[in-house]
């Protein structure tokens, strides 16, 4: 701001003891009338305190008129929201610390030269510029209370810790073969890693993009961890990184993938056939909120012929991702009990889908059944476990919503019901 003083100036004393060069205060003109003032430094304190003499600039003014400020980073010296934006603008880029000289365009025309997807990209420019959300950036931002692991609860979540020393990490990088890089970098910051990883290891880019799908994976772990509470453990964690890499190379030298990595909008999802010599088992469940929840499922042979048609009641049961879960543990046992030892589970639940097909262990809801149903799994000869829309799994949905309004606690048969409703 700058301070226009007026007749108060006078009241001061001696004008001339501190009179600012008018001219020089971003292009002001003199006003009218002001032609004689001569420009010295101040040699006394200012009548306005001493902590505000350097935001302020006072131009001395002959005319009879009452104090004001000036806005001088507009040319009427008027505040506008647009003006204080870039002047916050800034101050925020001046504020901000400089990058790392050895981030330099060398390095950046590395990264985005990748053989990789550019979600990775956008990660890895995230992970090395110290953007990724981790327990340590969040305190800092006063987002979180605490910063420990959240995984093994033990040290803080730096970037060192998070991708190299966390048990699962270090698991993952050991399996996956690269504990020597793992060594390497372990204690470095994320700048000084991925600096490293570029040219100081001597590796192609092939090895480098391996090791950002590697990093990849042990971030969406983390993040399984946290968000999803559920946790994965080494092995499987390599196998989902090997087949993405795969797919991945497979694309990139315009080979079709054994497995396509996403689905096109519009395209229709893979048909779900029943195995040879088995049956298809379809499952499903309903909850209702102070009342309880109920499995249902239905089984069909290779001929589309009705085999099974089954649905149960469970009092107090208080998520529905539980009634999914018990759903599908009720269909194993009943194709364990009656002999049918290859079979392909459809279910509308993409969650239990997933954390069953990949041996996830939960450790919070439906942790126990989960482990249950992984170990029912091991008595197939043949097993899969595949996503349903609900138009396609509407019988099981039937049998599980009629359980519930039954509410009949112990195992009956639906067939009747589904043979009067489809």
């Amino acid at each position: 701001m700058t301070g226009d003083l007026g007749d108060s100036a006078r009241a001061c004393g001696d004008l001339d003891d501190w009179c600012l060069p008018l001219k020089s205060l971003c292009g002001f003109p003199n006003p009218p009338g002001d032609k004689n003032l001569e420009f010295r430094p101040p040699s006394k304190p200012l009548p306005f305190g001493q902590h505000q003499v350097d935001p302020l600039h006072f131009v001395v003014s002959s005319s009879p008129l009452p104090d004001k400020l000036i806005w001088h980073y507009s040319s009427n010296g008027v505040y506008n929201v647009k003006s204080g934006y870039q002047v916050l603008l800034e101050d925020r880029a001046a504020s901000f610390d400089p990058l790392p000289h050895h981030l330099d365009s060398k390095f950046w025309k590395c990264l985005w030269n990748l053989p990789i997807p550019p979600k990775l990209k956008i990660f890895l420019w995230r992970l090395v510029r110290g953007f990724l959300p981790l327990c340590t950036v969040l305190k800092q931002k006063t987002l979180c209370d605490v910063d420990t692991c959240p995984i093994c609860s033990v040290e803080a979540e730096t970037f060192s810790h998070c991708f190299f020393n966390c048990r699962i990490a270090r698991g993952l990088w050991e399996l996956a073969g690269q504990e020597t890089i793992r060594q390497d970098v372990c204690v470095l910051t994320p700048d000084v890693a991925w600096h490293r990883i570029f040219f100081s290891l001597q590796l192609s880019k092939v090895q480098i993009a391996e090791i950002v799908f590697l990093s990849w994976r042990v971030w969406k772990a983390r993040c399984w961890s946290v968000h999803d509470r559920v946790q994965y453990l080494p092995p499987a964690l390599v196998r989902q990184f090997r087949s993405h890499l795969s797919e991945w190379q497979d694309v990139s030298n315009g080979r079709q993938p054994s497995q396509p990595m996403t689905r096109q909008r519009g395209e229709q999802p893979p048909t779900i056939s029943c195995p040879p010599g088995g049956i298809l088992i379809r499952f499903d469940g309903a909850f209702r909120k102070y009342v309880g929840g109920s499995s249902g499922f239905v089984g069909f042979a290779e001929d589309s012929s009705l085999v099974c048609a089954y649905g149960k009641f469970y009092a107090g049961l208080n998520d529905p991702f539980l009634s999914e879960l018990l759903a599908l543990r009720d269909s194993m046992l009943w194709c364990l009990q009656h002999g049918f030892y290859n079979v392909c589970f459809c279910g509308d639940s993409q969650l239990v889908i997933r954390r069953v097909a990949k041996n996830a262990v939960q450790h919070e809801t439906g942790g126990a059944i989960l482990e249950e149903v992984c170990l029912l799994r091991s008595s197939f000869q043949f097993s899969r476990f595949a996503f349903a829309s609900r138009r396609t799994n509407r019988a099981a949905h039937l049998v599980a919503k009629t359980a519930l309004a039954l509410v009949a606690r112990h195992s009956v048969d639906y067939r009747y019901l589904l043979f009067n409703s489809l």
